[in-house]
């Protein structure tokens, strides 16, 4: 892998008018004048190679070079700035690279530790290395182990924090027995540990509960008040805690708001985080996406599509895997909404063109369902009821039924909608149905549910 490749490809504009004012002679210069200029273009290694006169070999070790002074340039020299900055991309492979060539520089440092710790568990579960994390949870009790109250510490929180992050991967695996042996284990924790002592752990064992009830628990009453037990919690521990550890708090609370079907309450409180946190609101991906939804839902259509050039776009052009793929499912979503079938279907081609290279069943399933609404719209009876057999094969194969998932319930409610739509009928509000489409009016399936009134509505 290329780590200077990777770190081009997801800088913007401000970025990179910045970094061309780095100082550099000869075929440095040449090398980073090439590589921005065809850094969207995926120009092949042979053509670089024979603009440069380089080796294969001269080439990687240049890049090498280059790369780090690119990060001494923009980033002052800063290991703690540069590891923050990989992170918030999501350039995983570049982070671990550079943890370890820092690593043995800051093999007795805590605060490295804590972060290298930390920033391996921000990203998708699916680049959770265990042995790794591990390897950064040992440092940092062999670190503190000569004082007995700091170990006991320190192996509380990193307990906790590995059960924070395992929530988000039983999430995605639908795994609610495994996770409440987890939440089971935290309240157990919570009873053994002394809130003045173990804040730290505390601050990432209300996150651990939160993430619980948020993708296990139906009864979400207590959410909110984790979220602020968790602010409260940290109070004795800020030095252990940046601002972004923080921040992300406070967004948690206007995503639960946005869970809650709170969605005016939500959509002002993330606006308010903006004003006060602009630089960690605008790079903290995950919660970007849920304010795209807020805006979806709430038809500021002028705003999302900002949100969407100005921090998803690029991701999608340079074919990001993971923030591509949501990239092209949030465009989706505000072309069918705007009922621009055209930009939806290619947007969905380029869903399913990253899907496909790195597969992750939660953005599978979105994809079925938006692929079926836009056939709704744009094919005719027999290709859309065929493919929506498909859809239910696969969905079944995946262990949802009709009834209990949600999935299937969006396109059998999709299913009963073309069915009278093709006989020029009223659509009959049977029970079950109406059960379908409230569930759909709520929560985070609130943009479906527009989808699925703008269905109901095709021909009026």
């Amino acid at each position: 892998m290329n780590y200077l490749i990777q770190f081009l490809t997801v800088l913007k504009e401000n970025e990179i008018e910045k970094l061309k004012q780095i100082q550099l002679i000869g075929k440095e210069k040449k090398l980073l004048e090439i590589l921005i200029e065809y850094k969207n273009k995926n120009l092949p290694k042979e053509i670089i190679l024979e603009k440069l006169q380089l080796s294969e070999n001269h080439f990687y070790k240049a890049c090498s070079v280059l790369l780090d002074k690119c990060y001494q340039f923009m980033f002052e020299n800063n290991v703690f700035k540069i590891l923050k900055f990989l992170s918030k991309r999501d350039l995983y492979q570049n982070l671990k690279h550079e943890i370890f060539q820092q690593e043995k520089n800051y093999s007795n440092d805590l605060a490295f530790n804590l972060l290298a710790f930390e920033l391996l568990q921000r990203g998708s579960y699916k680049n959770h290395e265990e042995n790794i994390i591990q390897y950064f949870a040992n440092q940092i009790l062999n670190i503190v182990k000569s004082n007995e109250k700091e170990y006991e510490k320190f192996n509380y929180y990193v307990e906790v924090r590995r059960i924070r992050s395992k929530m988000f991967e039983l999430a995605a695996l639908q795994n609610s027995l495994e996770a409440e042996k987890y939440k089971n284990r935290l309240l157990e924790l919570s009873n053994q540990m002394d809130k003045s002592q173990h804040s730290l752990a505390f601050f990432h064992l209300y996150h651990g509960l939160y993430n619980y009830h948020i993708f296990f628990d139906k009864q979400l009453e207590n959410s909110h008040n984790l979220l602020i037990n968790a602010l409260e919690a940290c109070k004795n521990e800020k030095e252990l805690l940046d601002l972004e550890d923080l921040s992300i708090t406070k967004l948690k609370i206007a995503e639960n708001l946005y869970y809650h079907s709170n969605f005016l309450e939500s959509y002002h409180l993330y606006e308010e985080i903006q004003e006060e946190y602009p630089e960690i609101f605008y790079e903290d991906f995950y919660h970007l996406t849920k304010y795209v939804q807020l805006l979806l839902i709430l038809e500021k259509w002028e705003k999302a599509e900002e949100i969407l050039k100005n921090h998803f776009l690029n991701y999608l052009k340079v074919l990001h895997p993971t923030r591509g793929t949501m990239a092209a499912i949030n465009y989706t979503k505000l072309f069918l909404l705007q009922k621009d079938f055209k930009e939806a279907n290619y947007a969905l081609q380029k869903a399913r063109f990253l899907n496909d290279k790195n597969f992750y069943l939660p953005y599978e399933f979105e994809i079925r369902l938006l692929e079926s609404t836009l056939y709704f719209f744009t094919e005719d009876t027999n290709f859309f009821l065929t493919t929506l057999k498909k859809q239910y094969k696969y969905l079944k194969s995946k262990g949802l039924k009709l009834w209990e998932s949600n999935y299937v319930n969006y396109l059998r409610f999709l299913e009963e909608v073309y069915k009278y739509k093709k006989k020029n009928q009223k659509f009959k509000w049977k029970e079950k149905f109406q059960s379908i489409y409230n569930t759909f009016q709520e929560s985070s399936y609130k943009v479906y549910g527009k989808l699925l009134t703008l269905c109901l509505n095709k021909d009026e």
